[in-house]
């Protein structure tokens, strides 16, 4: 129905309903456990009362492969089930308690602007005024704010779970009277960034790009953190990630080329147990065709053909 958040979700990501520019597909939350694993790189769990056991085990291997979170707070909201969930589990905020102000308060960015906030920010208000008729009030606690409700707190915020992956925290509802953020102009745009950025930390190895980072299963003999073997030799520490099929994670990765992932004290004589390759951002790659002159200019009067 037109009030439920998965309906304003939906229409968001992909408005024609033709997978463009997001492919969606809308499950209830018991049906997430026969998931198979790698299908999404990015779950929102919308006005979801409580995850059930099955759930809760996928959303924590997602979140171990490197899969991101959000989680959009609501009507149907179990606030005890939540406040173990989201400070335990993705490192945010828990409920304080539940607000309601029936004239609304203005949504404001939160401090000086998030870089997600890019060109959405005028001085310190947002370029398209949206209101939270209901919203939980809740704790800061170590989570990256982005936005936030004046006098009350948060209102949407970012983490890293200890698990792995990313995730993000949305402290009100998109339908039944919670906000009238679907009818203004900052939905979509913030929603898109927010699902674009969850959606890199599961990115395969494949398409990582300098930055990013790099996340590889890794099935490690020990319990030691993994070593990982830059591409000019230099070995640094990577992350575990916890979860039921375990990874390890390499924070921002500066070169190009191929990282190989290690046991610690292994050595570089030790085989590797994960590769993974960073390549140049495809905005910095040059793919025109190149001119006969050009060619011979770059062989060195080489012949070719």
């Amino acid at each position: 129905s037109a009030d439920r958040d998965g309906y304003y979700i939906k229409r968001a990501l992909d408005p024609a309903g033709v997978r463009d520019p997001y492919a969606c597909a809308a499950i209830p939350a018991t049906a997430l456990q026969y998931q198979e694993q790698g299908r999404f790189d990015v779950i929102i769990l919308a006005d979801v009362g409580r995850l059930d056991s099955g759930a809760e085990r996928w959303a924590f291997e997602h979140l171990a492969r490197g899969g991101g979170v959000a989680v959009v707070l609501g009507r149907l909201t179990d606030i005890r089930y939540w406040n173990d969930f989201l400070p335990n589990e993705l490192g945010a905020g828990a409920i304080i308690e539940p607000v309601e102000r029936r004239s609304g308060l203005r949504i404001a960015p939160a401090g000086v602007g998030h870089p997600l906030l890019a060109g959405l920010v005028s001085g310190e208000r947002l370029i398209d005024d949206a209101t939270v008729m209901r919203a939980f009030r809740a704790e800061s606690a170590g989570a990256e704010p982005v936005l936030e409700l004046p006098g009350v707190g948060p209102l949407l915020t970012l983490t890293r779970p200890g698990r792995g992956g990313r995730a993000a925290v949305l402290y009100t509802g998109l339908g039944g009277g919670w906000s009238d953020l679907p009818r203004s102009g900052l939905l979509v745009p913030i929603l898109h960034r927010t699902v674009a950025g969850l959606a890199g930390a599961g990115r395969t190895t494949s398409d990582a790009e300098v930055g990013d980072d790099l996340i590889v299963p890794y099935d490690a003999a020990s319990a030691s953190a993994p070593q990982a073997e830059l591409p000019d030799g230099r070995v640094v520490v990577a992350e575990r990630l916890a979860g039921t099929t375990g990874g390890a994670v390499l924070r921002g990765a500066e070169q190009v080329g191929i990282y190989r992932f290690r046991d610690a004290g292994g050595g570089t004589a030790a085989g590797a147990r994960a590769l993974a390759a960073v390549n140049v951002p495809a905005d910095e790659s040059d793919l025109a065709p190149a001119e006969e002159s050009d060619m011979g200019a770059a062989l060195g009067g080489r012949d070719w053909t």
